[in-house]
């Protein structure tokens, strides 16, 4: 029986086999294999850092931020290289699908660029003038995926709360309804 598989711990599997003879590979108490395995459960973490939250946007935004898959007792896989880093996008109830260049009615996370050597991600679409609006307020969170194997993919984040901003494009007016003359 294998033992447990505890997050952020290294175990040993060792091999040693016997032929129908019951002559083993090698002599006990020797293994000729053994393959050292390390238990990463712990998601990567990543946040919006551009545009920040609560801001005006008013050219089509490279979406940046940072991405990290925590080292816990020694343990970690790492983001998974190139896509580990997807983003959501969201408009008035629709969710930008960055592989379709359009649209959708269900929430859809478009993989984005991961640059290994910041441990960072960086989004600008394709189809800039299809998914900015002017005066549209975006939300926009992001997910990180590592490179640990044993599923159908790594531990993959939760995103966090996303970050709002607006595209706004318009130019100001000003209008003036009465002269104080004095």
């Amino acid at each position: 029986k294998l033992p447990e598989l505890v997050d952020s711990t290294t175990f040993t599997l060792s091999i040693r086999g016997v032929n129908a003879a019951k002559v083993p590979e090698v002599p006990a108490p020797n293994f000729a294999h053994a393959v050292d395995y390390k238990v990463d459960r712990t998601s990567p973490t990543s946040s919006i850092a551009f545009p920040a939250g609560a801001s005006f946007v008013k050219t089509p935004p490279t979406i940046l931020g940072p991405v990290s898959d925590p080292v816990v007792g020694g343990v970690s896989a790492g983001i998974v290289q190139p896509n580990g880093v997807a983003l959501r996008i969201q408009r008035s109830g629709q969710y930008w699908d960055e592989l379709a260049r359009g649209w959708a009615g269900s929430p859809v996370f478009s993989t984005v660029t991961y640059v290994v050597a910041t441990n960072s991600f960086q989004f600008a679409s394709a189809v800039s003038s299809a998914l900015w609006t002017d005066g549209a307020q975006y939300l926009v969170a992001s997910r990180g995926v590592d490179a640990a194997l044993g599923g159908l993919a790594g531990n993959t984040e939760v995103p966090a709360v996303a970050v709002s901003y607006i595209f706004d494009t318009s130019i100001p007016t000003a209008t003036i309804t009465s002269i104080v003359t004095g």
